[in-house]
């Protein structure tokens, strides 16, 4: 079952775990700009530029995947 808890216990759990909470806090910021770029994009460029804007996420995130964390990556995955 659900257990409700006051939301004084989400704080108070980010307060007592602060270095996750700190390092969950940087993916988060990035996610939260990335979105609001894509809304401000999405109001000033056409469907089909901003498609192309959007899916090229995917492959800014292999190129980073490999060049920052060195992962090396089978021809099939590339394609």
């Amino acid at each position: 079952l659900i257990q409700r808890k006051p939301i004084e216990s989400i704080f108070q759990y980010l307060k007592e775990d602060m270095r996750n909470t700190l390092l969950l806090f940087v993916p988060a910021s990035a996610y939260n700009f990335q979105t609001s770029m894509e809304y401000i994009a999405l109001a000033n460029l056409n469907a089909a530029m901003f498609s192309v804007l959007v899916q090229t996420k995917l492959l800014t995130t292999a190129l980073f995947s490999v060049t920052i964390l060195r992962k090396h990556l089978k021809y099939l995955q590339v394609i």
